[in-house]
């Protein structure tokens, strides 16, 4: 409007003004804002022109008129320009929605009978035995690895948003797959994500059910905490749900099974490795070289396999990484930021390597990694 535009300088006109708006607007916006669009024969034609708009403006005499044709200008043309320019957020989740429904596999994950679905259910053990015992729910052949959405490793710097994603991934309905969540180390959380991490858990949930709220009432959620932390603020909030899971002394024994045949090359599948003909060499999809002491010839070998790569898969585009972890505590994000580089489309079958250097001083990670050949 060029009336705003002349005063937008004058303080006591733009003042006088936003103190009328502010006294009248709870009435205005209830009684005669038109948030759906349209116009009814009672509105003004935004057919105009501008300058006809600016001599109706002028001519009205009550300020919730005036305020009314600002609110409806504005609407008219920001609504144009949604439409025109953008996708709305109905749109968007039609089309989030129908790309999860067109998934060629679709995850259907069993809990071990002494678990219970449709409950959290928190699991106290040792440091050392939380990683196995996680991996242990995943043990099924004919089902896929756990992927990053599945599994939060929960340290001090996590936060409620991360937490609040994997909750509502569990909890949430409409989802074709029958997933198994995790938050690992959730006893590490600090204390205000810790709090809000039982609220939002509380409100997803039981609240939910006692307001008739939609949730899934067979969700699968399992937090680990560290038996040496049992007074953390998870631990006691989720003490209710506490779960015993009994010995078994060949879980490590099956666990490396499983990885064994998840990470195995199958011979009937050409991958971008295949015109190497050495089967040996890439009978696995990931290889651990270590050794005891440093010197003893590790990258040397990945050198060699590097060299031999290059020379008879260049014209399939072979391409290799080298990723040094050299700090004691590791960031996820800063290994992914590299990764992402290599981002290939899900049929792509390119020949990569990629190669994470550790020295004997940091301690061994676990890290998977999807869609390619790698080492």
């Amino acid at each position: 409007m060029q009336c705003i535009d002349d005063h937008q300088d004058d303080e006591e006109w733009v003042q006088e003004w936003c103190e009328k708006y502010e006294a009248r607007r709870d009435s205005v916006l209830k009684n005669k804002m038109k948030f759906k669009g349209g116009l009814t024969s009672e509105e003004v034609s935004f057919s105009m022109t501008e300058e006809q708009i600016a001599a109706a403006f002028d001519n009205l005499e009550n300020s919730d008129e005036k305020i009314v044709m600002l609110w409806q200008t504005y609407h008219s043309k920001l609504s144009g320009l949604v439409s025109d320019k953008f996708v709305d957020l109905d749109v968007l989740g039609e089309t989030m929605n129908h790309l999860a429904k067109s998934a060629e596999v679709t995850v259907k994950r069993k809990l071990p009978i002494i678990l219970e679905g449709g409950k959290p259910n928190l699991i106290s053990c040792k440091d050392v035995e939380m990683l196995p015992l996680c991996l242990s729910l995943y043990n099924d052949k004919e089902q896929p690895l756990p992927t990053y959405d599945e599994i939060l490793v929960c340290t001090s710097e996590t936060t409620a948003e991360e937490v609040e994603l994997i909750i509502r991934r569990a909890v949430q309905p409409g989802s074709p797959h029958e997933k198994i969540y995790c938050l690992l180390n959730a006893d590490k959380l600090n204390h205000d994500v810790s709090r809000k991490f039982e609220s939002i858990f509380y409100k997803k949930t039981q609240d939910a059910h006692v307001q008739g709220g939609m949730y899934k009432s067979d969700y699968q959620l399992f937090i680990f905490c560290d038996s040496k932390a049992h007074h953390s603020y998870v631990a006691t909030a989720f003490d209710m749900f506490k779960r015993t899971v009994s010995e078994n002394s060949n879980r490590n024994k099956e666990i490396k099974q499983y990885l064994l045949h998840k990470h195995q090359t199958s011979s009937e599948v050409k991958t971008g490795f295949t015109e190497l003909n050495q089967l040996d060499q890439f009978q696995m999809k990931t290889k651990v070289i270590f050794s005891e002491h440093a010197g003893m010839g590790k990258s040397l070998y990945v050198k060699n396999l590097v060299n031999v790569s290059e020379e008879k898969l260049k014209s399939a585009g072979f391409t290799y990484k080298t990723i040094r972890i050299n700090q004691s505590q590791l960031r996820t994000e800063d290994i992914v930021s590299q990764l992402q580089q290599f981002e290939d489309k899900p049929m792509d079958k390119v020949p990569r390597i990629f190669h994470f250097d550790i020295p004997p001083v940091v301690s061994i990670f676990i890290l998977y990694v999807g869609k390619a050949d790698y080492i």
